[in-house]
């Protein structure tokens, strides 16, 4: 994929030798070259979240799949992507998996 808009356009075009981007925004770019990351104490990470809206049609289905991403068996794919993998898995007793007693 070639994107020429934003930094990594910038960058990709040769219009300047360095730029600074999230990991998953790079990887699919061509025409760049990737070095690495830079050091963890100027790193700001963001953190995603997910949520099931009030009035899903499937709040089962759509919790089912926060559950998935936060399991061990996403991992290989999200590092793939360029993301980390949550540090440590949901489990039934954590706030952020709560079920409602309409599922």
């Amino acid at each position: 994929m070639r994107i020429d808009v934003g930094m990594v356009g910038i960058i990709a075009r040769g219009d300047a030798e360095i730029g600074f981007q999230q990991l998953s925004e790079l990887l699919p770019i061509a025409g760049i070259d990737i070095v690495g990351p830079i050091p963890s104490k100027a790193q700001k990470m963001t953190v995603y979240s997910g949520g099931v809206a009030v009035h899903s049609k499937q709040p089962a289905v759509a919790k089912q799949l926060l559950r998935f991403l936060a399991s061990p068996e996403a991992d290989a794919t999200i590092k793939k992507s360029g993301m980390e993998p949550v540090s440590e898995p949901l489990t039934s007793g954590d706030s952020r998996s709560e079920t409602t007693a309409n599922e």
